[in-house]
């Protein structure tokens, strides 16, 4: 084997290598927010990355400078979530960030097609397509840089950004001092012939004369210590703006308010507040309806198919293989517990379509058995 094959062979199984890694740890991204300062890398086995719910537990010296994004296969959501955030800190030091926020996950489905070997009664070989289904949960965190960052702060260079970066507050200037008053002048003496110095009449009238007393010390006056000014109150984040999608939600959980969220009664009548609001609510009906002890998974197998006396019956085992397609809806249960107000929006851009499928096709109007045969999820799997 020449040099020229030797050299070959590395470079393949360099790239095989490479390719297989990436496979193994998912696609990564990074996205900058717009004028957000670049920072040098931090030590990789020196510096930490904390890990916190909302931007807002980082106090004033902080700033976002972009999010990050991790997509891999699914296998147990909570066990990878370790891995992921490992993966996070090792992608937030490389661009100068010392703390992440709004950890959240969304879940994907669709489908992979291989091809298989297939041998004939004569030994003939032939390819046949196989179909799987193929899951993929994306993670996405909010990279951060605070002033405990080796380096500090940078100043932004764009208008309107999303920073929070307080100004350090001026001492305010010591009071000056007041003068000091003068001490009283002596009393004059006067004089007479003999020697004898008499003071002055203290009255220019006939009564009884006194001796005045005689001066005090000097007094001085000593100026108060410098009032120290309070800590400035670090700002409050901004509120993420009310998006599109969010009111579009809203108004579909209005239609579905009666039966699911009898608690927000007279809420529906204007936009929500945040969209933390509006994906809450849907967080509550996709409990009722997907959850474990929900309508799908415990009402209608117990209820209506007899699967609590009869579990092996062919409707139970078509319910069984029907309700596994709602497990991607009970990951995006947990992942709705955990949202803050900055990450609810991008978790409800990047899940709009799936929770558009799941109000249309999977929930019922009415939680009784009318409500059921009428859900297009129904009439899929059970239709005669």
């Amino acid at each position: 084997m020449n040099r020229t094959t030797l050299r070959s062979a590395a470079i393949l199984a360099t790239f095989t290598l490479s390719t297989l890694l990436a496979q193994a740890c998912g696609g990564v991204s990074f996205t900058r927010n717009d004028g957000a300062p670049k920072y040098k890398p931090l030590r990789m086995k020196v510096a930490e990355v904390k890990v916190v719910d909302s931007v807002s537990q980082l106090g004033a010296q902080a700033q976002v400078i972009g999010t990050i994004a991790v997509t891999k296969k699914i296998t147990d959501a909570g066990a990878e979530k370790d891995k992921v955030i490992k993966t996070f800190a090792a992608v937030a030091k490389k661009r100068g960030c010392d703390a992440l926020s709004d950890l959240a996950s969304s879940v994907t489905e669709g489908q992979s097609v291989k091809r298989e070997k297939v041998k004939g009664p004569q030994g003939k070989v032939t390819y046949k397509k196989v179909t799987t289904n193929v899951k993929q949960v994306r993670w996405t965190a909010v990279c951060v840089r605070t002033a405990k960052a080796k380096g500090g702060l940078k100043t932004w260079k764009g208008a309107g950004s999303p920073t929070m970066v307080a100004k350090k507050a001026e001492p305010a200037p010591a009071p000056a001092p007041e003068p000091a008053k003068p001490a009283p002048a002596p009393a004059k003496t006067e004089t007479k012939p003999g020697g004898n110095a008499t003071p002055p009449p203290p009255n220019s009238g006939g009564g009884p004369t006194t001796a005045p007393a005689p001066p005090g010390p000097p007094t001085t006056t000593t100026s108060a210590p410098p009032v120290t000014p309070p800590p400035p109150t670090p700002p409050t984040p901004a509120m993420p703006k009310l998006t599109t999608e969010a009111k579009a939600l809203w108004k579909k959980l209005g239609a579905l308010q009666k039966v699911y969220l009898p608690d927000l009664k007279g809420k529906f009548g204007s936009d929500p507040d945040t969209t933390l609001v509006a994906v809450q609510a849907l967080g509550k009906v996709m409990k009722t309806v997907a959850g474990k002890r929900g309508f799908w998974r415990e009402t209608v197998p117990t209820k209506w198919f007899g699967c609590g006396s009869n579990p092996n019956s062919d409707a139970c085992g078509k319910l069984r293989n029907a309700t596994r397609k709602l497990d991607r809806f009970t990951l995006m249960i947990n992942a709705i517990a955990n949202l803050s107000d900055l990450s609810a929006s991008m978790w409800l851009d990047s899940n709009n379509d799936a929770v558009t499928e799941f109000l249309r096709d999977i929930t019922p109007k009415t939680l009784d058995l009318t409500g059921m045969k009428e859900t297009p999820f129904f009439k899929q799997h059970f239709a005669l």
